[in-house]
């Protein structure tokens, strides 16, 4: 499916890529184009469940009930926990624009989020225990530059 919608518009693609790489916004905030929104959203919908899965396993937790995506330009991801117990994790599909180890630090924190609800000592060490480069890699997300 990638490679026809590749193939359908390739010109399309290589424009917006060049653009998205001349431009280097403040954090997520930029107007993005249809076809650059639907790339992103794919490579969201193709990264993000994974590395879900992933640092589910290796906190010791089960996969949230629901992953979504938005649009959002000023918060990375989200975790909502329901009174009846299902988890529901959010991400800006924005966050693709970034590199991947920066994507997987913003995964973790909001997996992390499944077991503490806030920002605590505890959460961080959480987090550093399984993800040590975790300050390193959260730091991508404030640099522009590292953006592709």
């Amino acid at each position: 499916t990638a490679e026809d919608f590749l193939r359908r518009n390739l010109s399309d693609v290589l424009s917006s890529v060049s653009r998205a790489k001349s431009m280097k916004p403040g954090g997520m905030e930029c107007v993005l184009d249809d076809i650059t929104v639907k790339i992103l959203k794919e490579q969201a919908a193709a990264f993000i469940p994974e590395r879900v899965r992933y640092w589910s396993e290796q906190l010791g937790l089960a996969m949230p009930d629901k992953i979504t995506y938005t649009s959002a330009q000023k918060r990375f991801g989200s975790c909502r926990k329901y009174p009846d117990g299902r988890v529901h994790l959010c991400f800006s599909y924005r966050l693709m624009q970034f590199p991947k180890d920066a994507v997987d630090a913003v995964v973790l924190h909001e997996v992390a989020h499944m077991r503490h609800m806030d920002h605590s000592t505890a959460f961080y060490a959480l987090i550093r225990s399984v993800m040590p480069d975790y300050d390193s890699r959260h730091s991508k997300l404030k640099e522009t530059e590292n953006m592709p």
